[in-house]
């Protein structure tokens, strides 16, 4: 009786891809934050396929560098968040 061989997996459509999941296990951070970030709009880049979303992989790098700043420029949403900081003992006896 003669073995049938199979042929090796051809390369996968999805193989530069990763779940949500998996996306933010590596960003080290939750799927519902990056859902969060899709629906505002922030975040890496995201496509879907059918429902399901799915983040390419060279992208993402691509957004996390895109995230990095000079140590001299701050985030404006955390100038805000230190300026109401400052400010909220002020005005109290």
């Amino acid at each position: 009786m003669s073995k049938v061989k199979i042929p090796p997996p051809a390369p996968g459509l999805l193989d530069d891809w990763v779940s949500r999941e998996d996306c933010a296990r590596q960003l080290a951070t939750s799927p519902r934050t990056l859902q969060r970030w899709e629906a505002r709009g922030k975040g890496p880049p995201v496509a879907r396929i059918g429902l399901v979303p799915w983040y390419h992989f060279e992208e993402t790098k691509k957004w996390i560098l895109e995230q990095s700043r000079a140590p001299s420029q701050e985030h404006p949403e955390t100038s805000k968040v230190r300026s109401r900081k400052r400010n909220s003992g002020r005005g109290r006896v």
